[in-house]
């Protein structure tokens, strides 16, 4: 559930039942206005390929998570809410005054919890998709906030441009650690990179030391702090969540 939008998938068998299901699904939950079909996400732009199969209206919406209001289309921008308690996690790690880069941003959910739960200096948050900028922007409208800084483009190359961080979050399950020495070049020492990765959960260590093999080969240090598994990706994967200390 995206705001007043519910998203489901179907398997196969289901799909002739597709609009009877997003009637009913309607009729049981008066906060939903709208069932959207997910067919997955598609392209760089992480963009969910939606089919309206009841209710009224487009899938633009107000999700509301901690006291948060953000403005959100599961159409046109990425946008997860099974990662609120990820949100909301990092949030309670963040001391006053950090520097944070949110590297993959979406609509800036990231931020925008972390700037309503603490007090960071600056948020910067990246995303190659303009329309990300354009969520982000009304939802520090509709939240008051005013340290967040969306920037369209590029990740690796956006990042060069920025001053050193305390916390840099990467979520981009699918191939963060391939960002990872760009991440850790604009992380200061003792900073955090807090990287997402979908694995095999029998490769996890392998993972690990694939990740600290790569940062020394760059010229890094790192420490693993912690690793939550924070959700199944598949019967033999999950998502992951590493919190990566730099510490040379």
């Amino acid at each position: 559930i995206i705001g007043d939008v519910a998203v489901i998938k179907l398997p196969d068998i289901l799909l002739p039942y597709k609009n009877s299901i997003g009637d009913s699904l309607i009729k049981v939950n008066r906060s939903v206005r709208i069932v959207m079909m997910d067919s997955g996400v598609k392209g760089d732009l992480r963009i969910r390929e939606l089919e309206r199969i009841a209710g009224e209206g487009g899938s633009a919406t107000i999700h509301k998570e901690f006291g948060v209001r953000m403005a959100a289309d599961p159409s046109k921008v990425y946008f997860n809410p099974r990662l609120a308690s990820e949100r909301y996690r990092i949030a309670s790690l963040v001391k006053d005054g950090e520097i944070i880069i949110d590297m993959f941003a979406g609509a800036a959910p990231f931020g925008l919890v972390i700037c309503k739960r603490a007090r960071p200096k600056i948020i910067y948050s990246i995303d190659i998709n303009p329309d990300a900028e354009r969520f982000a922007r009304k939802s520090m409208e509709l939240n008051r906030i005013e340290n967040i800084v969306p920037i369209t483009g590029d990740a690796a190359e956006a990042i060069k441009d920025l001053p050193e961080a305390d916390r840099v979050i990467m979520n981009l399950p699918q191939t963060a650690e391939v960002f990872l020495a760009d991440a850790l070049s604009k992380t200061k020492v003792s900073g955090i990179v807090h990287l997402h990765k979908v694995i095999e959960r029998s490769e996890l260590d392998i993972f690990i030391g694939s990740m600290e093999k790569e940062a020394g080969s760059r010229g890094f240090g790192i420490i693993i702090d912690t690793v939550t598994e924070l959700k199944t990706y598949s019967p033999t994967m999950s998502v992951y969540v590493f919190d990566i200390r730099r510490v040379e």
